[in-house]
């Protein structure tokens, strides 16, 4: 080495933290927005490569100051690429269409239609300047303005059919549906979203007019179901995102419901579909109806469904411990159970699961579905019916147990109601197009198919209020699949649920 030459210093960590600090703090903004978005895995992600970045600099500076130019440029790059891919689009879907349309109505937007009578050129005589020098023959323009507008009726007459072009299709896509099914659900339900009347399906069962006779609206109904965003998520599965439909709105990860004004009190609802409401309008549920029956009390009841259909209560309860952690505990809480901790114990000893320590619950993509088939492999044969029912009650009751820990921490009460299913119901005239539906030959009138729910909350030693025989005096139509009602359903439950409620209902209002 030269007399007098050193190494240049290395680089400082205040200088390599200077460079890192703007990225890493664009980072974490950006993360904090995207979880506000309910996007966590990707807000986690960028957490992670704010705070590598910053410990980088503080670990090693000259690594970290690499990597900041390495990121400046990539960005750099990045920046250029989407500016021309906007330009691009911008071209494509703006100023083509814009050029086309005026190529074709023949308007020109810098022409405002006027014509003269006559060229505006004039010529100029020649003669003698007054230092004698000649004055050629050259055209000059005149100062005369135009005379009046010229062919304006077509035009005008063509740009109103332009107009009226881009009104219709500009109508047209504000009119398509605005929310698509999201994160791995099934493609055909898109698919099945847009056929013809009468050849919908949910659950695998035809929508028509059956339990529906009165509720014209049920195939808009039904497709608005099809359409809801579920996303998927690691703590409970899946959990609903924002939808605004015709009569099914979700905000917040809750159903709508019918809300009285200036509510003095608040319930929280959780269960599987039949509490969100399949078969209902918003201010038809479960919970808006039980809301009126305590507004005709006098008491303004403000309803929270936090009903998500194919949960099961114990992904209902991880909701509950999640919104206890997170949000100002309500007055009341109240569970709605049974169809499903059936289906899952019978899925479940489908597979070999039978530990009820673990978690089960509805698959929400392929890539889960494959790996459960890997870890579970499906067994033909029937299942027993004693072991249906020892399962169902087990993973219910391990619910339950958590649930009532939790309310009494927060010190709110909680009631637990067992709901009905049509193989439970006493069966009269009026359930012969439901069995028709479901192709289950019946057993004769004022007999039920089975009593698998009423045994299943026996096992389970739950002191949940057992209202599956609310249908039972109906002589109606009310279930179009084993579970799922029409609204003269939820009225009826309701009534069944509220007779319940109304006592504690009535002395929270008064306390």
């Amino acid at each position: 080495m030269a007399a007098g030459a050193r190494e240049a210093d290395p680089p400082s960590r205040r200088t390599a933290l200077r460079r890192a600090a703007p990225g890493a703090g664009v980072a974490l903004v950006a993360a904090a927005l995207i979880a506000w978005v309910d996007r966590p895995s990707l807000a986690a992600l960028l957490v992670v490569v704010g705070v590598v970045s910053l410990g980088l600099a503080l670990v090693a500076p000259r690594w970290s100051i690499g990597l900041t130019r390495w990121l400046v440029r990539a960005g750099s790059w990045v920046g250029r690429s989407l500016i021309l891919a906007v330009a691009a689009l911008v071209g494509l879907f703006v100023m083509v269409p814009v050029w086309a349309l005026n190529k074709v109505a023949r308007l020109d937007p810098l022409d405002d239609g006027w014509q003269p009578l006559a060229s505006n050129w004039r010529t100029r005589p020649s003669g003698l300047r007054p230092d004698g020098h000649p004055i050629g023959t050259v055209r000059m323009a005149g100062v005369e303005h135009l005379a009046g507008p010229g062919r304006r009726r077509g035009r005008i007459a063509r740009a109103a059919i332009v107009l009226v072009v881009i009104a219709a299709v500009a109508a047209s896509v504000v009119g398509l549906p605005r929310n698509r099914v999201q994160d791995g659900l099934p493609s055909e339900l898109m698919a099945q979203a847009f056929v013809p009347d009468g050849e919908l399906e949910y659950n695998g069962y035809p929508v028509t007019s059956y339990a529906h006779e009165d509720e014209p609206w049920i195939y808009d109904h039904v497709r608005d179901l099809l359409l809801i965003p579920h996303a998927w998520d690691p703590f409970l599965g899946v959990r609903l995102t924002d939808y605004d439909g015709r009569d099914v709105d979700v905000r917040g990860g809750r159903r709508v419901s019918y809300e009285p004004k200036d509510p003095e009190l608040t319930v929280w609802y959780f269960g599987g579909s039949t509490m969100f409401g399949v078969g209902q309008r918003d201010a038809h549920t479960i919970p808006s109806e039980i809301a009126r029956l305590a507004e005709a009390d006098g008491i303004s009841v403000r309803s929270e469904n936090f009903g998500v259909s194919a949960w099961v209560n114990w992904q209902e309860t991880m909701r509950l411990a999640e919104l206890l952690d997170s949000e100002q505990p309500p007055d009341l809480i109240v569970f709605y159970d049974g169809v499903n901790e059936r289906g899952a114990a019978f899925d479940r000893l489908q597979r070999g699961d039978v530990d009820p320590e673990h978690n089960w619950r509805p698959l929400t993509g392929e890539l889960e579905t494959a790996m459960r088939d890997r870890t579970f492999a499906a067994r033909s044969g029937p299942v027993e019916d004693a072991k249906l029912v020892a399962l169902a009650a087990a993973q219910y009751r391990r619910g339950v147990l958590w649930g009532r820990e939790l309310a009494a921490t927060a010190g709110v009460p909680i009631v637990y109601f067992w709901q009905p299913t049509l193989d439970g119901k006493v069966l009269g005239p009026s359930d012969a197009g439901a069995l028709a539906r479901v192709d289950v030959e019946s057993p004769g009138l004022g007999k039920r198919l089975n009593t698998l729910g009423e045994q299943t909350l026996e096992r389970s030693g739950i002191d949940a209020v057992d209202v599956s025989d609310a249908f039972d005096a109906l002589d109606e139509p009310v279930y179009w699949d084993w579970a799922h009602t029409n609204e003269l359903g939820a009225r009826t439950v309701a009534a069944a649920m509220y007779e319940h409620l109304r006592p504690q209902v009535r002395q929270l209002a008064s306390g």
